[in-house]
C-alpha cells in the first residue's frame, strides 16, 4: 500500500507547487518505519514524465518533427538546465541537504520561503512575452530559478512560473516552456536514478508508476486553471502549514 500512496503523492505534487522532495522527506519523517525504495522512486519519475508528454502532446510533437523550426525553442530550453544540471553535478547540493541531520528543519524554511513566493504571485501582472520573445537572458534567468528546487521544500513548477511571470511571459507561455524545461530536467533525474539504484519492475511498482501517471495529468490540468484565473497564491497557505510542520516535528 505504501508503494500505491507514493505514486498518488509523486503525481500530484510534481506538478502542483508543493515540492514532491519535500512531501517524501516528510513522509520519511511522520511515518516511523517508512522505506521508501529509490528504485521504486525511480520509476515513477517516468509515470511522471509521461504525463508532461502526454498532455503536451502536440506542442512536443512539433519540436521533435521540426526541430529545426523549433531551434530557438530548443536552444532556449538548454539554456534554461544548464544551471541545475551545473548545480546538481558539480556540487552535489541536493544530497548534501537530504544526508543532513537536520534535514527535515531545511525542508521546512524551505517551504515557508517558498510560500512567500508563491503569495507574492499574487500581486503580479501578466505580461506579453511568448517564449519566441524570450531572449537568452530570461531563459537562463527561469533556470537559475529552477536550479534553487534541488533544495527540498522548493517546487521546481512553483519557482519557475514565478520566474516567467516576473520577466513578463504570458500565463500560457509561462506554463509551457516551465513544463518544456521539466522534460529534460525529469528525465535527467530518471535515468541518472536508473544508472545508479536501477529499476524494481514488480507488478505493484508498475500500478504506482501508472498511477502516478493519471495524477500527474491531474495536477498538470489543476496547476493550469488556477495559474491561469490568477489563484496560484493559495497554494501558499499549504506550504505554509507544511513549513511549519516540518520545524515543529524536527
Amino acid at each position: 500500500m505504501e508503494n500505491i500512496f507514493l505514486g498518488i503523492i509523486q503525481g500530484i505534487t510534481e506538478f502542483l507547487p508543493i515540492s514532491s522532495s519535500g512531501h517524501l522527506i516528510l513522509f520519511n519523517s511522520l511515518f516511523e518505519g517508512s522505506n521508501v525504495d529509490i528504485s521504486t522512486l525511480t520509476l515513477l519519475h517516468l509515470g511522471t514524465l509521461g504525463s508532461i508528454l502526454f498532455h503536451y502532446s502536440d506542442e512536443v510533437m512539433q519540436i521533435v518533427l521540426k526541430p529545426k523550426n523549433e531551434k530557438d525553442t530548443l536552444i532556449k530550453i538548454f539554456i534554461g538546465i544548464v544551471p541545475a544540471v551545473l548545480l546538481g553535478a558539480f556540487t552535489n547540493l541536493s544530497e548534501i541537504i537530504t544526508n543532513s541531520l537536520n534535514i527535515v528543519f531545511y525542508t521546512g524554511v524551505a517551504y515557508i520561503a517558498l510560500s512567500v513566493l508563491l503569495y507574492i504571485s499574487k500581486n503580479l501582472i501578466e505580461g506579453e512575452k511568448g517564449i519566441s520573445s524570450l531572449t537568452y537572458l530570461d531563459a537562463l534567468s527561469i533556470g537559475l530559478a529552477q536550479s534553487i528546487a534541488l533544495i527540498p521544500g522548493v517546487s521546481r513548477a512553483g519557482v519557475t512560473l514565478i520566474a516567467a511571470l516576473l520577466i513578463g511571459m504570458n500565463k500560457k507561455d509561462a506554463l509551457l516552456f516551465s513544463f518544456l524545461l521539466g522534460i529534460p530536467t525529469i528525465g535527467g533525474a530518471w535515468v541518472f536514478s536508473l544508472v545508479s539504484y536501477g529499476i524494481d519492475y514488480s507488478l505493484l511498482t508498475i500500478l504506482s508508476t501508472l498511477l502516478a501517471f493519471i495524477f500527474g495529468i491531474l495536477a498538470i490540468r489543476i496547476l493550469i486553471r488556477f495559474t491561469l484565473d490568477s489563484n496560484l497564491y493559495k497554494f501558499s497557505f499549504y506550504t505554509f502549514a507544511l513549513g511549519l510542520i516540518a520545524i515543529i516535528v524536527s
